[in-house]
């Protein structure tokens, strides 16, 4: 009974609309934000976090680096004029190149020095544009230039900053993300601006539910004394006025998923 006047009355349903377009706001917003993450993903699936150093990098930093849950996969790697890894079935001075190469001997400037490869196959170079060297050569290289690297691919290129910066706690590190492709879009910058709309809406969020349940409460005030002259003690009407707020926001949050859902199956798919 108490539920049901509650939600007779037109100021209940004035909050009802209130809270649910705010939750609305606020759902839509993480909705579009994890659309464009999956983007920007999609789009840099093949990019990567690029470290190097003039000495070995310690194995125990790549080892702690495995640890997090942004991790994917590692690879030893190293970017000169041209980005290199290694293939250990390849031996002496064999080497795989992109397609777009033509050549059946692979010159390859590094530091604007020309080394000669025999080309032992060629690979779709649609999504990656490195080279494969055997280790021998791949070691070679490294102590001849003092540079050795490693090539970290992770799940979420948004987070790809959490990595780098435990990476750059080493200062014998350099550390650099390395997008594949050059985008005309640029997602970190959307969600930025995405995420400063949600600090804004979670702070209307605030004001709005402070001022309804405030509202609340008075709007019951006079209530008070007829829920006491049918025998109702404090604690009851303070726990029946909780369970109306408490249903509102249920209710509210129902009405907003569903609504949510709905307008993202719409708009995103």
């Amino acid at each position: 009974m108490i539920l049901k006047s509650f939600y007779h009355k037109k100021s209940t349903k004035v909050y009802l609309i209130i809270i649910t377009i705010t939750i609305i706001a606020i759902m839509s917003m993480f909705l579009y934000k994890n659309k464009i993450i999956k983007m920007e993903n999609i789009a840099n699936e093949y990019s990567y976090v690029f470290l190097y150093s003039k000495k070995e990098v310690d194995k125990n930093i790549i080892e702690n680096i495995k640890k997090d849950k942004n991790f994917r996969e590692y690879c030893e790697g190293i970017s000169w004029t041209v980005q290199v890894k290694v293939d250990d079935n390849l031996t002496s001075n064999e080497i795989i190149i992109p397609n777009y190469e033509e050549e059946k001997i692979g010159d390859i400037y590094i530091y604007r020095e020309k080394f000669e490869f025999i080309v032992k196959d060629k690979y779709d170079s649609k999504n990656t544009f490195f080279v494969y060297v055997s280790r021998e050569k791949y070691n070679e290289l490294c102590d001849y230039y003092k540079n050795y690297g490693y090539i970290i691919y992770v799940n979420n290129w948004y987070k790809r900053k959490d990595i780098m910066n435990k990476l750059s706690e080493n200062s014998d590190i350099t550390v650099s993300a390395m997008p594949v492709f050059n985008l005309e879009v640029d997602y970190d910058i959307i969600i930025y601006e995405i995420n400063i709309f949600i600090k804004i809406i979670l702070t209307v969020f605030v004001i709005v539910n402070i001022i309804v349940v405030v509202n609340i409460i008075h709007d019951q005030k006079y209530k008070i004394g007829v829920y006491k002259s049918l025998g109702y003690d404090r604690r009851r009407i303070n726990k029946d006025q909780f369970i109306n707020i408490l249903s509102l926001y249920l209710v509210s949050f129902i009405f907003a998923t569903i609504i949510s859902y709905l307008l993202y199956l719409f708009l995103f798919n």
